[in-house]
């Protein structure tokens, strides 16, 4: 997918010191869903529409960035 900068305001160090990220994204297609466990870092998950996540504001606006990149290129591919 990319590289991928994501900026935010604090860190986990310090709640007035800004972090940046360089991510590198990767998607799979699967025939089913993979079974995944929770660790100690996330108290629940869930699986979601791509449609859904790019629309909702709900949802943080990087994982939007990804969902509409992903629906970009699934109708590319068409």
């Amino acid at each position: 997918m990319g590289v991928w900068d994501h900026f935010y305001k604090n860190s986990a160090f310090d709640e007035g010191m800004s972090t940046h990220y360089v991510n590198l994204p990767h998607y799979i297609c699967m025939k089913k869903k993979p079974n995944v466990q929770i660790d100690e870092q996330h108290e629940e998950m869930g699986w979601f529409d791509l449609h859904e996540v790019a629309s909702n504001t709900g949802f943080h606006e990087y994982m939007q960035n990804y969902a509409s990149w992903l629906i970009k290129v699934d109708t590319n591919d068409d």
